[in-house]
């Protein structure tokens, strides 16, 4: 009984060991760092994967995110386009009087 008691409890934390390991891959492979895959502080951080928890993990790759993003002074993907100021449109005209549409309604 011991012997099995011990089997699997080796089988259940390989297991946990196993479902964190690819809850940190499928982190660090989501698109929002596919950008980092040259990286060398990228590449160190997936090779030592193991010795983070999924939180530090995710700072860690905010961090080497944010500093390559100011390396490159790309912190919009989209630059904003130079749109011309909106035009105001008015009239020199004077404006016409209503008063004749209504002039015999209140007498």
């Amino acid at each position: 009984m011991r012997s099995n008691y011990a089997s699997l409890k080796d089988f259940k934390e390989n297991a946990e060991k196993n479902e964190l390991h690819s809850k940190k891959e499928t982190l660090l492979a989501d698109e929002k760092y596919s950008m980092l895959a040259d990286n060398e502080q990228f590449q160190a951080l997936v090779a030592d994967m193991d010795k983070y928890d999924l939180t530090e993990l995710e700072n860690r790759a905010k961090i080497i995110k944010c500093d390559y993003a100011d390396s490159i002074n790309a912190f919009s993907l989209n630059e904003p386009k130079n749109k011309p100021a909106g035009k105001v449109g008015y009239s020199l005209e004077k404006p016409k009087s209503t008063d004749k549409y209504y002039k015999t309604l209140f007498k």
